[in-house]
């Protein structure tokens, strides 16, 4: 029996045994979607890997689809994680600082950090040519710090160590020729005891130059200006020298408060 003994139409769905029909008796394309039973193709029916994207409806994969761990970094978009996905305690806010306890795991908002941190602006700074503030809630740079102490001495007229009393400068040390310079003397070599509120030092400025020192405060034989404390005097346009305050020297370590008031001074140093 050939196939042109068989008229078309002819063999109908009874006259076809229960399966007689192979997989290579059937054409390419000829089971179409009406042709497939609902629910008829189940998991084993479909090939690793068949299901591509464009096979996927649009929301059909919901989050009790997607495996735990299996959202790697890759298959995450740059920029798509939020400040409002992020969790509450890894990010410190402002208002948090109060009641914030340090860890490794949370880390500041810009504003937290700034509230939190010194900041070198200039309003918690003062730079050199800042005008000067003394207030505690802001820091010198080391160029103000500097600046702020040739202001300081400029101020006096400037300040000039030497080693004793007979050491004093020949010409007035003062930068403007001027009044208001210190004088500091790092240690007396001869006690002496003033007249009249004076202390003349003979040779006190070299060969033939007399250093006078005035208003020191005067009490019958007592000497006010003592051997081995130093002395720091201001200079004047006209050649005399005021005391201005004393000091210890050389491991002398408390001068009386009687003495530190007449010589017109409120405390060593």
């Amino acid at each position: 029996m050939t196939s042109a003994k068989i008229a078309d139409g002819t063999i109908s769905t009874a006259d076809i045994g229960d399966g007689q029909v192979a997989t290579a008796k059937l054409a390419a394309g000829s089971v179409v979607e009406t042709k497939i039973a609902n629910d008829a193709v189940t998991t084993s029916k479909i090939a690793a890997g068949a299901v591509t994207q464009l096979e996927l409806a649009l929301d059909s994969v919901t989050a009790d689809k997607i495996a735990d761990d299996a959202v790697t970094v890759d298959k995450i978009q740059d920029g798509q994680i939020t400040v409002a996905k992020m969790d509450g305690s890894a990010v410190v806010t402002n208002g948090e600082l109060s009641t914030f306890t340090a860890n490794d795991t949370s880390f500041f908002t810009t504003l937290a950090s700034d509230g939190r941190y010194f900041r070198q602006d200039s309003t918690e700074t003062i730079s050199s040519g800042d005008a000067w503030s003394g207030d505690d809630s802001r820091i010198a740079t080391t160029g103000a710090i500097d600046a702020r102490i040739v202001d300081l001495v400029e101020e006096v007229g400037g300040f000039v160590p030497i080693a004793n009393e007979t050491s004093f400068p020949a010409l007035n040390p003062d930068v403007n020729n001027g009044a208001g310079t210190i004088v500091s003397v790092s240690a007396i070599g001869t006690a002496r005891t003033p007249s009249s509120g004076t202390v003349t030092i003979t040779d006190g400025a070299g060969t033939g130059n007399t250093v006078t020192i005035t208003g020191v405060g005067d009490e019958v034989g007592s000497p006010w200006i003592s051997k081995s404390i130093g002395e720091q005097s201001s200079g004047s346009s006209s050649g005399s020298i005021a005391p201005c305050c004393l000091r210890p020297y050389a491991g002398l370590t408390m001068l009386t408060n009687t003495l530190l008031t007449k010589f017109g001074c409120f405390g060593g140093g």
